[in-house]
């Protein structure tokens, strides 16, 4: 690179010496050697981006050591050479998948399906186990008992979903996978809020199941959320293999390129021709352009993004939009808010080196997941805090309308009946149903071992007067209990309860502080309600515009509906 430079500059002194010779005009040649010298200066600081990627990755080389798979190595070697034959089109290999007699398949004592975009999955029982039954078409049966076969070697890693055979439920074709109690890792961010050491596990154990499949040579071509699916323990698990090819194969031609789009990297988002016509745009891939394991990681590192802020990757961006973003070096915004921690700053870094626009820049799977191992050795949270939150907006739909200038709690709140500890999942299922006594006792019992988000609802029901009498007090004592041991939404409550009606004295001080608080973790509404404080000068702090729109911002790039309002309002653009 210096070498080039010093070639660039040599040409510009003798381009000055042959300008000189034939323009006369002095101010022309100042205005080219600055326009000149300014590319110069992009060039270098462009080298010094490089060499800071490449240190950055450097950093990791020798202080981790890598993933071993020696006792594997034989089955390695064996699921490499068998995924060859299948994707050799002349291989007179017979392979086939294992066939599970019906009657093995009994039914699950309560009937539970799943819809999926195309088809339904049942959950049966096989050899006292949960498993899933997917629906699969036989049109093309020798190429699908190939792929099952390898499928089936596979689940060698317990970090990809199990494949136990085929068999037939009344008539139909079904794929027996193991059964995965929390759907999709995309079904899992939209109905929780996943605490950060979770994330940061399964993200560590989806690139252990990566780092599998490159040792056996398989590329999977469709990494995002909605191709992992998490089972009851929260152990994730990489699916969805229809698009995975071997390396060096021909890509794989994909009809419908919008599923993935969002996750793609820009190398082959540039070999992606739009038409578009009256409704809709068609897309067709190049099929000189091949899918490399750098591919693989910049989907990766999307998915990192889709975990981290748990939504999909411009989400309200047009197709064609993303591709030209893309293509030419844009990415999704990385904002953790204004005080981001250290698992997020370091999150951040991760991602930022995984979607570099040059394909050669991206770290190496190995090395991710030492920068993901040594993130996870150094900020797991404490033993007992819960690794997963119902998302307040459809458990409590009223913190969305606790604002500064409305300090009365809102309607009755909807559950969403899942969590991690049965136990309190039956408390949530009892207050779905009104069955209020049933949910008290088990909030209650779930309180007095500290568990912080029994003692939120605790609260809660002592606001609502739901089986307990209304008590103020009890409900802000529980409240402070759990905002004072990290839950961001007490922390919310427990601000306006500082400055409702019924106090004598308004605590304006500890209302900030605790809004502030909740605020740091980015719950919405409390970014919403700081930003319209800076906004309008309240509660003794000075008016700052610019601030207070940066926290409205905030809210609402998290949906928070008053936030976006505000924002439109004031003609106001969300980035």
């Amino acid at each position: 690179m210096m070498k080039f430079l010093d070639n660039v500059e040599g040409g510009i002194t003798s381009m000055d010496d042959k300008l000189q010779q034939i323009v006369d005009n002095n101010s022309e040649i100042q205005i080219l050697n600055k326009n000149i010298i300014i590319k110069i200066h992009n060039i270098e600081e462009q080298n010094n981006k490089i060499i800071e990627q490449n240190n950055r990755i450097l950093e990791y080389e020798d202080k981790h050591q890598s993933l071993d798979f020696t006792p594997l190595n034989t089955e390695i070697e064996t699921i490499s050479i068998l995924n060859k034959e299948v994707n050799n089109q002349h291989s007179k290999i017979e392979v086939k998948a294992k066939r599970i007699v019906p009657s093995k398949i009994k039914d699950a004592p309560q009937f539970v399906s799943r819809k999926g975009s195309r088809i339904t999955i049942q959950k049966k029982i096989y050899k006292e186990m949960d498993v899933a039954c997917k629906p699969i078409s036989m049109d093309n049966i020798q190429r699908i008992q190939k792929h099952l076969a390898i499928l089936k070697k596979l689940d060698t890693c317990p970090y990809i979903i199990q494949f136990h055979g085929l068999s037939e439920i009344n008539g139909e074709n079904v794929m027996i996978f193991e059964w995965a109690e929390y759907g999709t890792l995309r079904e899992l961010y939209l109905n929780y809020n996943i605490e950060w050491d979770a994330k940061i596990s399964i993200a560590r154990n989806i690139c252990r199941g990566l780092i599998f499949l490159h040792a056996v040579e398989i590329l999977h071509h469709d990494i995002r959320c909605e191709n992992v699916l998490i089972t009851e323990n929260m152990l994730p698990k990489i699916c969805n293999f229809k698009f995975s090819r071997e390396f060096n194969a021909a890509t794989i031609q994909i009809d419908d390129m919008n599923d993935i789009i969002h996750w793609l990297a820009p190398e082959k988002l540039n070999h992606i021709s739009t038409e578009k016509d009256s409704k809709k745009s068609h897309k067709k891939q190049d099929e000189s352009s091949s899918y490399t394991i750098q591919c693989d990681i910049f989907s990766f590192a999307m998915l990192l993004w889709e975990l981290g802020f748990q939504k999909k990757p411009y989400e309200n961006m047009p197709i064609s939009q993303i591709q030209k973003h893309v293509s030419r070096g844009g990415r999704e915004t990385v904002d953790f808010g204004l005080s981001p921690n250290a698992i997020q700053k370091e999150y951040r870094s991760i991602i930022e080196l995984a979607w570099a626009q040059e394909p050669s820049l991206r770290p190496g799977i190995q090395h991710i997941f030492n920068m993901l191992q040594e993130l996870y050795e150094k900020h797991v949270l404490q033993r007992g805090s819960p690794l997963l939150r119902p998302k307040m907006n459809e458990i409590d739909e009223s913190l969305h309308s606790l604002s500064i200038t409305d300090r009365n709690i809102g309607p009755i709140p909807k559950v969403t009946p899942v969590t991690p500890l049965t136990p309190f999942k039956e408390g949530l299922l009892a207050h779905k149903e009104k069955n209020y006594e049933k949910a008290w006792k088990c909030f209650e019992e779930h309180a007095k071992v500290g568990d912080i988000l029994a003692k939120y609802w605790q609260g809660y029901y002592y606001l609502e007067g739901k089986y307990v009498d209304k008590n103020h007090a009890k409900a802000k004592e529980l409240f402070k209990d759990a905002a004072d041991g990290g839950n961001a939404d007490a922390q919310l409550r427990y601000a306006f309860c500082l400055i409702d009606k019924e106090n004598e004295n308004m605590d304006y001080d500890n209302f900030l502080k605790y809004l502030k608080m909740s605020a740091d973790k980015n719950n919405p509404t409390a970014l919403y309600n700081l930003g319209e404080i800076y906004l309008q000068g309240k509660m003794g702090i000075g008016e700052d515009e610019a601030k207070g729109i940066q926290y409205l911002r905030l809210a609402a790039l998290r949906d928070q509906p008053k936030a976006k309002e505000i924002l439109k309002e004031r003609n106001i653009n969300l980035y």
